[in-house]
């Protein structure tokens, strides 16, 4: 018995609908999203009609396809991370950030004395970074008060010893007879030679 022409048709139809439908849709892999970049959770895309769907056997139809992408993360930056000449921060991706030098200020850990040394170290005003303490050296002398010098009783001032002030003037009476005399013996010499010289003209 012959097969009607609408039921042939029919037939093939399925068939070739068939060997459509029996192909899987495509598998789209879950990638990991980073820091710079997108990544997007696994769904299959159906290579007759290109509609995305969430299982293998496409029941289930993706219709807002922005669901499976998974925004980049962005930079994660750690605390400050320093060396000693500069620091900054870093993302676990090797992304680096505000690197700069170092800006360093000195802070003293123990004071030095005459006898003890002390210690300072270098410290960053910005990341906290601290370089290795120094010494600092013991002064090796004390600051004593200042005092007044005493004066020696036994010394005696120049002044004093040539200008005594006992109250006695007799020393000075003796040199002023001692220089009426030595003048009036000059002038009797004089006057006897004058007159000498007169008698014998």
């Amino acid at each position: 018995m012959d097969m009607p022409k609408e039921a042939e048709v029919a037939v093939f139809r399925l068939f070739r609908v068939e060997g459509v439908s029996n192909k899987s849709p495509t598998l789209v892999p879950a990638k990991d999203a980073t820091c710079t970049e997108e990544g997007n959770k696994a769904y299959y895309i159906c290579d007759r009609c290109d509609k995305w769907f969430e299982d293998s056997q496409g029941k289930s139809e993706i219709t807002d396809k922005t669901s499976v992408i998974i925004p980049a993360a962005g930079h994660t930056l750690s605390d400050w991370k320093a060396d000693d000449n500069s620091h900054g921060h870093e993302c676990e991706c090797g992304y680096k950030a505000y690197v700069a030098q170092h800006s360093f200020k000195w802070v003293v850990d123990k004071e030095a004395n005459a006898t003890q040394k002390g210690a300072k170290h270098e410290k960053c005003t910005v990341c906290g970074y601290k370089r290795a303490a120094v010494e600092i050296p013991a002064t090796g002398t004390t600051i004593a008060p200042a005092t007044t010098p005493k004066k020696d009783s036994t010394t005696t001032s120049t002044s004093a010893v040539k200008n005594p002030k006992t109250g006695d003037n007799s020393n000075i009476l003796l040199w002023i007879v001692l220089l009426l005399i030595g003048g009036g013996t000059v002038s009797c010499i004089i006057v006897y030679n004058k007159k000498r010289k007169y008698n014998m003209k």
